[in-house]
Order: C-alpha cells, then structure tokens, then sequence
C-alpha cells in the first residue's frame, strides 16, 4: 500500500479504446485508475503508469498503485483470470445520487451510451442494493501505540474523500459532520475485548482495563481502528500489532 509496486504487472485486453503510459506526477493527481472486478465480488480500484501494447488490444499494465479510495479490503481477495475490469475517467468518475434511506433497497437502473435513446438496444437494465460504500471513511493510516504510565496511548491519522489532494494543506478536511472514531482492542486471534471511543485521533488505554482484559501487560497490543459517520455509521477499520 501506498507506494508504487514496481515488481508486479497485469494482464489486459480491452473491448474498445486504447491505454497510454503516463508520468508519476500524473498518476498521483488520478490519472490512469480503473476498477477491477475481484473475488470478493466487489472492486479494487487501482491505478497504473506504464502501458505496453504486447498485442491486439492487450497491454501490461505495470507501475502500480494498488487498493486506491477505500478498495483494501478487496485487493487482498485478489482477481480471477478473466476478471472485468472499467477505466475510470480523470474527471467524470460517476456517484449515484443515493440518500440515506435508500441504503439497501432494490433500485432499478439502466445505463445508455452517451447520445442514445432509453430505448436504444445498446442500453442495459440491472437492479441493484447500494451500500453507500463511496460514502463510508475510509479507513484510518499510521497507527502507533507508546505505553506512558497511564497505560497504551494509541495514535492515528485519518484519511479523508474529497478536498484532501492540496499539498498545502497542513491536514485533510475533516469530510463528515464530526471526529469521532471506534477503537478495538483485540485478541491475538482477532477477537474483540472492548471498544474505545475517542473525538480525537487518539486515544489511552488505561493500565487498570489492560489488567482487566489480559491480565497482565502486554508486549504488544492487537488493535483497530475506524472512523464514525453520522451518515454511513461504522467506516471501514485498519488493523495494526504493535510492540509497547
């Protein structure tokens, strides 16, 4: 995550259209993405800076940004060969309008190529139950734990979805009506011991609930940690183990 693999490659042939190489700064500000369709059944949005023409509308695809706006979690579930994939557009990447209480209902869709009729034979129906995944945080970066003698302080930096890409910015917009986060503290097989909460991105775990919970203290903590939207509720959770 979040830097350039520069070992892997991948495989594509496109129905139409073509691909180009662009440069690193490029891609950086959003060139090149496209949606890959991955074995967890949802997508995995990555972005690429080299296209190498290896025959008839098929390329390799290399200098990769892999698990871009939010999509980790089905990066790691991998593609199949075969896997669909889209090319995302710079500037025209598409939201569904979606309210809050449409959030799982069955809605009815139907996609036309630009300039053609509803009715155009070209145009494809399909029924669909939005999980507003677009509109969930995304998940907190550089999680750390420093034990004071308080307890296990635990520390983050959260990510934002819209107006973050200004390198002039001595912090993301905070992008929800709120701060406020869940933090997990977790087993070593994962299991959940207790929830904190915290209206900064940080948090104690004091030295009193980690007798409670380990019985002992720890070398290292197990823990998650999520950001919390009044719309969308619980956002998607980064996982960390750190030695205190």
């Amino acid at each position: 995550m979040w830097v350039f693999d520069r070992a892997n490659t991948l495989e594509v042939t496109l129905l139409d259209g073509q691909l180009q190489s662009r440069s690193e700064r490029q891609v950086l500000a959003g060139a090149n993405a496209m949606a890959v369709r991955c074995q967890s059944g949802g997508w995995e949005i990555l972005q690429f800076a080299t296209a190498e023409l290896t025959g008839p509308k098929t390329y390799r695809l290399s200098f990769l940004l892999r698990g871009q706006r939010g999509t980790e979690a089905d990066m790691v579930t991998g593609a199949a060969l075969g896997a669909d994939l889209v090319l995302l557009a710079e500037d025209r990447t598409p939201l569904v309008p979606i309210s809050s209480d449409q959030s799982g209902l069955i809605l009815n869709y139907r996609f036309v190529p630009e300039g053609r009729a509803l009715g155009d034979s070209a145009a494809v129906a399909v029924s669909h139950a939005s999980a507003q995944r677009a509109a969930r945080p995304l998940a907190p970066v550089h999680l750390k734990a420093r034990r004071t003698g308080a307890g296990i302080v635990l520390t983050w930096i959260r990510q934002t979805r819209g107006s973050g890409l200004s390198w002039e910015q001595s912090e993301v917009p905070l992008g929800e009506e709120f701060e406020s986060y869940a933090i997990d503290i977790l087993t070593e097989q994962g299991a959940v011991l207790c929830t904190l909460t915290s209206g900064s991105p940080t948090v104690l775990y004091p030295n009193a609930e980690e007798l409670a919970d380990f019985g002992g203290t720890l070398g290292e903590i197990h823990f998650a940690v999520a950001q919390l939207s009044q719309r969308t509720g619980r956002g998607y959770e980064r996982k960390a183990v750190r030695h205190v």
